[in-house]
């Protein structure tokens, strides 16, 4: 069954960021965070990701890696791809987006859910994305 999460204060934020973005968001956080994600090697290319631990060493934020162009087709739905890569819990969209792009990151994480179940069932996943602001859950 494809549905979002509910958000509650257990729901990590995703940050969906191409390479200019990436130096824009790493220049609002602190020294500690800017360290982590440069030891990681994330360069936000599309379809990495890239997991910030807090002060506690849970996950206090999620970064995906997104395309630079719009008209990048083979790039579309890139959070299909990240939603099967997560650990267990719910995500909500933090960085900015244009409705068109949000539609498209929602729509890509809804149909990686997805399974044909007839002869073989698999187990679902337990990363889940809370429904974008401006987009009907429905």
């Amino acid at each position: 069954m494809l549905h979002f999460a509910q958000n509650d204060d257990q729901t990590r934020p995703l940050h969906i960021l191409d390479s200019d973005q990436l130096e824009v968001w790493r220049a609002d956080q602190p020294s500690r965070v800017t360290s982590w994600v440069e030891a990681q090697g994330f360069a936000a290319k599309p379809g990495e990701i890239c997991l910030v631990p807090g002060d506690d060493g849970r996950i206090a934020a999620v970064l995906v890696g997104a395309r630079k162009a719009p008209s990048d087709a083979r790039s579309r739905f890139s959070l299909a791809g990240v939603a099967v890569k997560l650990p267990k819990g719910s995500y909500s969209i933090a960085s900015p987006h244009n409705a068109l792009d949000l539609r498209e990151h929602a729509l890509g994480w809804l149909l990686s859910q997805y399974s044909f179940e007839r002869y073989k069932s698999r187990p679902p996943h337990e990363a889940r994305l809370v429904c974008p602001d401006g987009l009907d859950a429905q």
